[in-house]
């Protein structure tokens, strides 16, 4: 059953990649053919595909469930004939609108103005964050205080405005907008941001953590999860101890090196030779090195080199 649902998520994706008239029909097409129960009381001869998201018949406008591609959400309240999507870059398809509301997926937004309601001024990327001319909104759901004149999306979980920094829909109290600069994410679960009070570390829109013990003003990414201030080199949040700033470098997305000592995840690896270590690039970079004496897997001794061990 699962691997039947990846295989429909993926076929859908997959149509949905262009979004023209002759991809919307074999869209269409689709559903009637997978999803004929779902679709059984619906008027499939005025089924029509506004988007990956919404569909909608004669009746009634419909979400398309996350969970499964057949079930189908009745929107409540919707005005059929001018009901619309905002877009299908990213988000956009996430959001509805028709000349009494707007919508994020089945929902309603409350308060929205459907006569602005649209992206955020300049460029973006995410569409993550929407505005009209009174609020701003982070996946349909208002950002309090937000000033939507001056807030710039900076990522997909964060952005500012002229005062502040926000967090989803949630702002950051003593946070300094002036000074914000963001490092990104090089998982895409997790990331740092910093202004001149703070370093902040966040996972998801309900955790946000302020990075004891270092120095905001000189903070900096180094490459993978590796960071550094005036004073230390850091994992992630986790200093290492020892570590020399000033030779500090990143090898790659998880091993490191400075004059003394390699580093795996911001751990020691106390035999590697410094001069000699590389990543071996087989079977997968960024787990395997070997210097003149050790082979390496994760950080850990895996054998002896066959030049270590002709000397022996």
């Amino acid at each position: 059953m699962k691997k039947l649902l990846s295989v429909i998520i993926v076929s859908i994706i997959i149509l949905y990649v262009c979004t023209g008239p002759k991809e919307k029909k074999h869209l269409r097409e689709y559903f009637l053919q997978r999803c004929s129960d779902a679709l059984e009381n619906k008027n499939a001869d005025s089924f029509f595909v506004l988007g990956e998201k919404y569909i909608k018949d004669w009746e009634s406008v419909y979400w398309v469930g996350d969970n499964s591609p057949c079930k189908f959400d009745k929107i409540e309240g919707e005005d059929v004939d001018s009901f619309e999507i905002l877009g299908t870059n990213n988000r956009l398809g996430f959001y509805g609108k028709d000349k009494t509301s707007v919508y994020f997926a089945d929902k309603k937004i409350e308060g929205a103005d459907v006569d602005t309601f649209g992206t955020l001024a300049g460029e973006n990327t995410w569409n993550y964050y929407l505005r009209d001319k009174n609020n701003v909104y982070f996946s349909g759901r208002k950002v309090d205080g937000a000033d939507p004149d001056t807030f710039e999306e900076e990522f997909t979980y964060h952005g500012f405005d002229k005062d502040y920094i926000y967090l989803c829909e949630n702002r950051i109290e003593g946070s300094d907008a002036k000074s914000y600069e963001s490092f990104g994410s090089s998982t895409g679960f997790h990331g740092f941001f910093k202004d001149n009070n703070n370093v902040y570390h966040w996972a998801n829109c309900d955790w946000l953590k302020i990075v004891e013990g270092v120095d905001p003003i000189t903070f900096e990414a180094l490459g993978s999860e590796y960071y550094r201030d005036n004073n230390s080199v850091f994992w992630e949040e986790d200093k290492i101890e020892g570590a020399d700033r000033s030779t500090f470098e990143v090898i790659d997305s998880q091993y490191s090196k400075d004059k003394n000592f390699v580093y795996f995840r911001g751990n020691k690896i106390g035999e590697a030779d410094v001069n000699t270590f590389e990543v071996s690039g087989c079977p997968n970079p960024t787990q395997y090195a070997e210097d003149e004496n050790y082979s390496y897997e994760n950080g850990e001794i895996t054998g002896d080199m066959p030049q270590a061990i002709e000397a022996k």
